[in-house]
């Protein structure tokens, strides 16, 4: 059992440097990743100020019927759907628009 705990600490330190070659040189095409994923300045920062546009229309491929996705004004959305699968999808996509940064 020790032999594990040995080699677990082994490939973490191994990911560790490769994270930080990967965040500080760049890898190929890719710039450098430090300066992108900096919680102050980076990606994070824009997503932070991010606002929903407060009226959008679109298409979910998949739906059968007609969906309608409602916003209240703090930012939570509200589905009304005439099936469960459609509730279903529009959740998804909802999630995955809205929350994509987090």
């Amino acid at each position: 059992m020790k032999e594990y705990g040995a080699l677990r600490a082994t490939i973490a330190a191994i990911l560790l440097l490769a994270g930080g070659f990967v965040a500080g040189f760049p890898v190929g095409p890719l710039p450098p990743l430090g300066e992108f994923l900096n919680p102050t300045t980076g990606i994070w920062s824009v997503a932070r100020s991010a606002t929903l546009s407060r009226d959008a229309s679109g298409i979910i491929p998949g739906l059968e019927h007609d969906t309608r996705v409602v916003y209240d004004r703090r930012g939570v959305p509200h589905i009304w759907a005439t099936s469960v699968d459609d509730v279903m999808r529009a959740l998804g996509y909802v999630v995955a628009r809205d929350r994509l940064f987090q």
